[in-house]
């Protein structure tokens, strides 16, 4: 991956290339009007099944092939995480980081 991108303003680098950002309900909204962002909701498929964002991808972070699933992500381009309180989304944030992706953080539910 080419790690020479021009990340926005906000946009956190911590040692090994791990590039994580939160976001406001209303910053989370214009960033995925990025058609290149891959949108991760890692909710179980129950509360998946009460609402998501549409297009969203159910990827559960506390299932025991998270890291496999998250093989069907490009590694290329920003992934978007969303979960209902934060726990399982930061979870997610350090698997997603380790294999070195670009990640945004909806910091609330909605």
């Amino acid at each position: 991956m080419d790690k020479s991108y021009a990340f926005p303003a906000g946009f956190v680098s911590v040692p090994d290339s791990i590039f994580f950002q939160n976001l406001s309900i209303s910053d989370f909204r214009k960033m995925l009007m990025d058609t290149t962002v891959q949108l991760v909701v890692v909710r179980i498929p129950a509360e998946f099944a009460e609402g998501h964002i549409e297009g969203a991808l159910n990827i559960e972070v506390r299932d025991t092939d998270f890291e496999k699933n998250i093989e069907m992500l490009k590694p290329d381009r920003p992934v978007a995480i969303h979960c209902r309180i934060g726990v399982c989304g930061r979870r997610a944030i350090g698997k997603l980081a380790e294999k070195g992706f670009w990640i945004y953080n909806l910091d609330q539910d909605f």
